[in-house]
């Protein structure tokens, strides 16, 4: 992205207000100049500390400010000049720094969010926005030729999903934790962290090495990502599309792919339901490139008329 704004890191994101802005709106549509996150704790930082990028501060240190300290605080704080704040764990408004930071023009975000969390979460978009990549949880396996991202909560068995399509031929990317990387304006492309290459943690049994376990077939360095397959667990009173008048979409690094949600239910089978996801990914992709030889078959005969 050759421009990042506020207003594009800390939007909302699938519907959710993580971040909400209550002051230096002003601000809120200038470029980042600096991609980078600090915590911000209080007290002077010393005259070699980094400027610009933003700061998270905790709500607790900004309700723990006695009057007479405010001004102090402040001054440290804007010193650092920082292109915008955000107060993690905020369970109200700090009129003062609204209002500081509204004469500085300095976007103010809040968020329910912890402290930690807030930071890598901003880092994260920051990451995938500001560098075209990021990282994802999920097992990314390669099915037919096909680049899968299964995903889903913690425990509901995307690592034994993926183990029984490696038991069937198919190939491990990687495990719980995928690198993606947008590749030009058509591709994303996912590997394993280099720490973790070639590794399965699988309930009961522990870590696995996947290639010494099933040879170097079994395992591939990269792969384009081409489907998500949600896991999501069955419940009853939940109504679930037998055919999905939509095609849903996850968007990644601000690319589109199709997504497939899964009921997961004891006994089901998921890798046979993730096989059949890549055979309609191939035929798809087999009927995308007839119809473009039929278009450009048209085209060369008008041409030739």
């Amino acid at each position: 992205m050759d421009v990042l704004t506020l207003k594009d890191l800390l939007d909302p994101e699938e519907g959710e207000r993580v971040f909400v802005l209550v002051a230096g709106r002003e601000g809120a549509g200038r470029k980042i100049e600096v991609p980078a996150l600090r915590i911000y704790t209080g007290g002077p930082q010393g005259s070699s500390a980094p400027t610009g990028g933003g700061l998270v501060l905790p709500f607790g240190l900004l309700r723990s400010l006695h009057a007479p300290d405010r001004n102090r605080f402040f001054e440290e704080l804007f010193s650092r000049r920082p292109e915008y704040v955000v107060v993690a764990e905020a369970t109200g408004g700090f009129p003062p720094l609204l209002d500081a930071c509204d004469s500085e023009e300095i976007p103010l975000f809040l968020t329910e969010m912890g402290l930690h969390a807030a930071e890598s979460e901003i880092l994260r978009r920051l990451r995938e926005k500001f560098h075209g990549k990021t990282f994802l949880h999920g097992v990314l396996v390669e099915v037919s030729g096909i680049g899968i991202l299964i995903s889903g909560e913690s425990g509901i068995g995307k690592s034994e999903c993926a183990l029984e399509l490696i038991n069937r031929g198919h190939r491990l990317v990687s495990d719980d934790l995928v690198h993606v990387e947008r590749k030009g304006k058509g591709s994303l492309r996912g590997r394993s962290p280099e720490r973790t290459r070639y590794f399965m943690e699988i309930r009961g049994l522990g870590l696995i090495n996947v290639k010494s376990l099933f040879g170097v077939a079994a395992v591939a360095e990269e792969t384009p990502i081409e489907v998500n397959v949600e896991l999501v667990p069955w419940k009853e009173e939940t109504v679930f599309d037998r055919i999905e008048s939509e095609e849903r979409r996850r968007v990644i690094l601000g690319m589109a792919i199709p997504l497939v949600r899964v009921p997961v239910r004891s006994g089901g089978n998921m890798a046979t339901i993730v096989e059949i996801v890549a055979k309609n990914r191939l035929l798809k992709k087999e009927r995308e490139r007839e119809s473009r030889e039929i278009l450009l078959k048209i085209e060369e005969s008008r041409f030739l008329r």
